[in-house]
C-alpha cells in the first residue's frame, strides 16, 4: 500500500508539473509577474520581520531593567549609591540605554547617564523648601573624577512625561511617545514604571533610549541601493531613519520630532502613505505604491508592540530593485518555455533530491553564524526562550572576549576573525553534549547549560575560561593571548528569557568591572552577585 501511495503521489506530482509547464507556456508573462510579486513580497516581509525583531531585541532589555528595578524597590529600601551602581552596570551591559533614573513624589531624583567614555550622575534631594543637587562625573572604570553642586537646578521629575504616564497606571510598564531629552537634547523614548510599596507610590523608575542608535541600525541594513527603511509609531511620528539628521527640527529653544507628513524624505513619505490611510489591514504584510521618481514600489509593515505603545517597522524599495535578476529572467522565459516543456519531467526527477538538500542547506544557513559555524543570534535566542520556560535546574552564561577591539585595532579584522574561530573551537571542546552556544554579537556569546545548578554551572564556566586562555592563539600575525569574562545565572523554576538574560548580562558587567578574565554568578532569586 505504501508503494502504491508513493507511486500515486509521484504520478500526481509529475502530472502537476506537466500542467504547470503548459500553463507557463500559455501564460508565462502573467505567471512571471505573479511570481515576481510573491518573491519580492517574501523578500520584503522577511527583511521587515527580521528588522522588527532586532528592534524588539534592542529595546526590551530596557523594559526588563525597569521591571527588575521596580520589583526590587517595591520590597526594600535601596541606598542611592547602590542604585547608582546598578544603573551604571546596566549602561555598561546595554549600550542602547542612554540613561537610567528614579524620581520620587517629593521631587528627589537619581539619574545616571553616559558621558563620553564615562558616566555622569545627578542626585537631587528635597527636604521641605531645602533643595540640593549634586552632579558627579565618573570615568569608564566608575571612579569619581569630579563633583559639584548645582544651586540653580529646578528639575522636577514629577512633571516629566515618563513620570506622569507611569503614575496614571498601576502595575504596568509604560512607554512614552518620542520626545527630546531634557539634558542631552537627543530624540528618544522612555520606558518607566511606578514603584508601589504597601499600596503607596514611592517613586517612578525609568530608562531612556536614544533613538539615534536605532537609526544607526537601520543604516546598516542592506535592502537595496535605492530602497529604504523607516520606523515610526502608530500616530505617524518618525522614530528612526538611516539619515539620523532628518529626525528632528528646531522648535523654539529646543527640538521636536517629526511626523511622516513633514519628514524630509519624500520616498519614505510615499512608502508610509498606505499606513496613513488608517486601514488596519496594512499594518502587516506588503503593499504596492507609486513614487514619482522611482516608479512602482513595494513596502512591508511589521508591528512592534511595546505595552500599550505600537511601533511600525517598514522596509520599501522599487519593484525592479528588489530582484533585478527576475526582470532578465522574464525576457528569456518565452524563448526557453518550449524547451523547458519537453525537459521538465526529467529535470524534475533529476533535481528532486538536490532541491530537498538545498532547502536543508538554506535552513542551516538561516540558523548558523557564517564566520564561526555555531548558532546565530536568532537561533540561540529561540533555544534560550525554550530553556528559560522549562522546569528543573538550568543556567545561562554570557561570555565576552576581553579587549577584543584591541585585537582588531592592533592586528586587523582578519586576525580578529582567526581569534574568534579559535575561541569558538575551544568553547565547543569545553562544553558538554547537552550544552549549546551561539554568537549574539561581535565578540559576545550566549551559552545555555541545561540541568546545571549554580555550582556545576560556575565550574563549567571556569573550565571554559581556562580552556580559552590556557595557550596563546596562533594567527597569521603571531601568537595572541586571549582571555574571556563570563557572567552566569542559574535557576530551578520557570523564568522569562529577559530575566535570565538580564541577570547574565549583569553578572558579565560585574566580571568586566572586576578586572576581566573572571567568572561572576548572579543569583536569579535575590539578584546577589558572586565572583567565582
Amino acid at each position: 500500500m505504501h508503494r502504491k501511495l508513493g507511486r500515486n503521489l509521484l504520478v500526481a506530482l509529475l502530472a502537476a508539473q506537466v500542467v504547470t509547464v503548459l500553463v507557463l507556456v500559455l501564460l508565462s508573462g502573467r505567471i512571471s509577474a505573479d511570481a515576481e510579486q510573491v518573491h519580492t513580497s517574501q523578500l520584503l516581509s522577511s527583511s521587515t520581520a527580521e528588522s522588527a525583531e532586532a528592534v524588539r531585541a534592542h529595546v526590551e532589555p530596557a523594559q526588563a531593567l525597569v521591571e527588575l528595578t521596580a520589583a526590587l524597590l517595591s520590597e526594600t529600601d535601596v541606598e542611592s549609591e547602590t542604585l547608582e551602581q546598578v544603573f551604571r552596570a546596566s549602561l555598561i551591559g546595554t549600550p542602547q540605554i542612554s540613561g537610567a533614573f528614579l524620581g520620587t513624589p517629593n521631587q528627589d531624583f537619581i539619574f545616571v547617564s553616559r558621558d563620553g567614555e564615562g558616566f555622569r550622575h545627578k542626585v537631587t534631594t528635597v527636604d521641605g523648601t531645602a533643595r540640593q543637587t549634586t552632579i558627579g562625573e565618573f570615568d569608564a572604570n566608575g571612579d569619581l573624577t569630579s563633583q559639584f553642586e548645582d544651586p540653580l537646578d529646578t528639575y522636577d521629575p514629577t512633571s516629566r512625561p515618563w513620570y506622569i504616564a507611569a503614575d496614571t497606571v498601576e502595575n504596568e510598564t509604560v512607554w512614552t511617545d518620542p520626545y527630546v531629552f531634557f539634558t542631552s537634547q537627543q530624540l528618544g523614548v522612555t520606558v518607566s514604571r511606578a514603584v508601589l510599596r504597601d499600596g503607596d507610590l514611592i517613586g517612578v523608575v525609568g530608562v531612556d533610549i536614544a533613538l539615534g542608535s536605532l537609526s544607526e541600525f537601520l543604516a546598516d541594513l542592506e535592502i537595496s541601493n535605492v530602497g529604504g527603511t523607516l520606523l515610526f509609531d502608530s500616530s505617524g511620528t518618525v522614530l528612526a531613519h538611516p539619515e539620523e539628521e532628518l529626525l528632528q527640527v528646531p522648535d523654539g529653544d529646543g527640538f521636536r520630532p517629526l511626523s511622516i507628513l513633514e519628514f524630509g524624505d519624500p520616498y519614505a513619505q510615499s512608502a508610509a502613505g498606505a499606513f496613513l490611510t488608517g486601514d488596519e489591514s496594512v499594518r502587516q504584510g506588503t503593499q504596492n505604491f507609486e513614487d514619482d521618481l522611482r516608479g512602482p514600489s513595494r513596502v512591508a509593515f511589521e508591528s512592534v508592540q511595546l505595552g500599550e505603545a505600537e511601533w511600525i517597522m517598514s522596509v520599501y524599495a522599487p519593484v525592479g530593485a528588489l530582484a533585478p535578476e527576475l526582470n532578465e529572467a522574464r525576457t528569456q522565459e518565452r524563448i526557453l518555455a518550449a524547451i523547458a516543456g519537453l525537459l521538465t519531467i526529467l529535470v524534475f526527477l533529476a533535481f528532486l533530491l538536490p532541491a530537498t538538500r538545498k532547502v536543508d542547506d538554506l535552513a542551516h544557513t538561516a540558523s548558523t553564524d557564517e564566520l564561526t559555524g555555531i548558532a546565530n543570534r536568532r537561533s540561540i535566542m529561540n533555544d534560550a526562550t525554550t530553556l528559560a520556560a522549562a522546569s528543573g535546574p538550568r543556567a545561562f552564561a554570557m561570555l565576552d572576549i576581553d579587549h577584543f577591539k584591541n585585537v582588531n585595532d592592533t592586528y586587523g579584522h582578519q586576525v580578529g576573525d582567526e581569534v574568534l574561530k579559535t575561541v569558538v573551537d575551544r568553547l565547543n571542546a569545553s562544553l558538554s553534549d547537552s550544552s549549546c552556544i551561539g554568537r549574539v554579537g561581535g565578540e559576545e556569546f550566549l551559552i545555555l547549560l541545561p540541568d546545571q545548578t549554580e555550582e556545576p554551572a560556575v565550574l563549567a564556566c571556569e573550565g571554559i575560561k581556562a580552556s580559552v586562555s590556557r595557550d596563546p592563539i596562533p594567527t597569521a600575525a603571531g601568537d595572541v593571548d586571549v582571555t574571556v569574562s563570563i557572567g552566569v545565572t542559574s535557576t530551578s523554576g520557570p523564568q522569562t528569557t529577559d530575566t535570565m538574560l538580564s541577570n547574565a548580562y549583569s553578572a558579565l558587567s560585574r566580571a568586566k568591572r572586576s578586572g576581566r578574565n573572571s567568572v561572576v554568578h548572579q543569583d536569579i532569586e535575590n539578584s546577589t552577585l558572586k565572583v567565582a
